[in-house]
C-alpha cells in the first residue's frame, strides 16, 4: 500500500493542509453543535431550577421520566425523535 492509498496518510493530509472543504465541514459541525446546546440549555435550565426550587403535583414522577431519558442512548432518541415526528413520511 502506497502513501496516498493509506487513509490515515490522506487525513492527515488534508488537516495539515488546511483543506478548504474540511475547514468548512468543520466550522459547520461547530455552528450545528453550539446551537444544540443553546436550545438544550434555553428549555433544560428553567426545568432544572424548576424542579430544584419549587415543590408541585407531579414533581417526583417527573424527576423519575427526566432520568430515565438520560439512561437513553443518544441514537435511540434520535431514531424516536425521526419515526414519531408528524407529517414525515417513512
Amino acid at each position: 500500500m502506497s502513501a496516498s492509498d493509506n487513509p490515515f496518510y490522506t487525513a492527515l493530509a488534508l488537516i495539515l493542509g488546511m483543506d478548504s472543504d474540511l475547514i468548512d465541514i468543520v466550522v459547520l459541525s461547530l455552528q450545528v453543535s453550539l446551537v444544540a446546546v443553546l436550545i438544550a440549555s434555553a428549555l433544560a435550565l428553567p426545568v432544572g431550577a424548576a424542579l430544584a426550587l419549587w415543590r408541585f403535583p407531579g414533581r417526583n414522577g417527573l424527576i423519575v421520566v427526566l432520568n430515565a431519558l438520560m439512561g437513553y442512548r443518544r441514537s435511540w432518541q434520535g431514531y424516536v425523535s425521526i419515526c414519531c415526528s408528524p407529517g414525515q413520511d417513512h
